[in-house]
């Protein structure tokens, strides 16, 4: 099973590199599991109702090439119901920018730069 999931986390990225399953950002589980959530999310039509309740500033991530869900279809969307969104395009970067060899190093000092700001309680 984990080889399928592999093959197809090849067809949704840019330039896949192989994932060590035994760090917590590369966790498939859990990757499969959010993954689920948002899908019933979505068919229920309750995602974006659920954004509405978002209050605190949004830092979003997607890759340019990511076939799941194109940067400007996903965009529109949330800027109706998410006041203070930002969205940071990855050049070259298929759906898991954690996976993608051109993209990874960039997406994780993303990361690194944001969440502080976002859990600092100053």
């Amino acid at each position: 099973m984990g080889r399928l999931i592999q093959l197809f986390a090849r067809g949704d990225s840019f330039h896949f590199s192989l994932y060590d399953d035994t760090i917590p950002e590369a966790q498939l589980d859990i990757n499969i599991s959010v993954g689920l959530e948002m899908r019933k999310l979505l068919s229920d039509g309750k995602l974006l109702d659920t954004g509405r309740e978002i209050l605190c500033p949004v830092v979003a991530i997607q890759g340019n090439d990511d076939l799941r869900g194109p940067v400007d279809t996903i965009r529109g969307p949330l800027t109706q119901v998410i006041e203070n969104l930002r969205l940071i395009r990855l050049e070259k970067c298929g759906h898991y920018p954690w996976f993608e060899r051109r993209a990874r190093d960039y997406f994780f000092s993303i990361l690194h730069e944001e969440l502080p700001k976002e859990l600092s309680m100053e």
